[in-house]
């Protein structure tokens, strides 16, 4: 039953290849001949290539919602380590922003320096609200930019502040990493 089912599948595919041979059109050009694909294997071609563009679309927007979903929860629950996982790595440097009550941080930190801000401002604060929009994300090869509201209360004046907060994202090899974080306060 195999050899049987294998040339079976040889033929098929013999008969395909030169069904395919004279179904190719020939033009021709002064004296040379220009080989023309026919016409649904064009649309063929190019069906597969939007194919496989739309499923590297979906699997990017999976995977910064992911990363979206797991800012937004650092910030709710207060978790500077949560909030590290999802910053560049290695020897890259987080351009962090800062203007939030007073306390001005502008430069760039390692990963475990951020941690250590935010852990801090965390721990200084309540955190009321985290919104943000996950349609309303900016994209451009490679990068990503979205836009949050993070309203808290300063524990120790009792003084509520919403800050705008925008965050920068590069694509990683299977996940996006923010690199960039700007704040202000309304």
């Amino acid at each position: 039953m195999g050899k049987h089912m294998a040339r079976q599948a040889f033929l098929v595919t013999l008969a395909l290849g030169a069904f395919m041979a004279s179904a190719s059109a020939q033009i021709y050009v002064g004296e040379r001949e220009i080989q023309q694909p026919p016409v649904y294997l064009k649309t063929l071609t190019s069906t597969h290539k939007e194919t496989l563009e739309e499923k590297r679309d979906l699997e990017t927007d999976v995977l910064v919602d992911a990363t979206l979903d797991r800012v937004g929860r650092s910030f709710r629950r207060g978790d500077a380590d949560e909030l590290e996982e999802c910053l560049v790595a290695g020897k890259r440097k987080i351009y962090l922003a800062l203007e939030i009550d007073d306390d001005s941080q502008r430069g760039h930190y390692g990963p475990g320096q951020v941690r250590h801000i935010f852990g801090r401002r965390f721990r200084e604060v309540e955190t009321r609200s985290f919104i943000y929009d996950p349609t309303d994300l900016e994209r451009r090869r490679g990068t990503a930019t979205f836009r949050a509201e993070w309203t808290y209360v300063v524990l120790d004046t009792d003084e509520l502040v919403t800050a705008r907060l925008e965050f920068k994202l590069e694509k990683g090899k299977s996940d996006w990493r923010i690199y960039e974080i700007r704040a202000s306060s309304q």
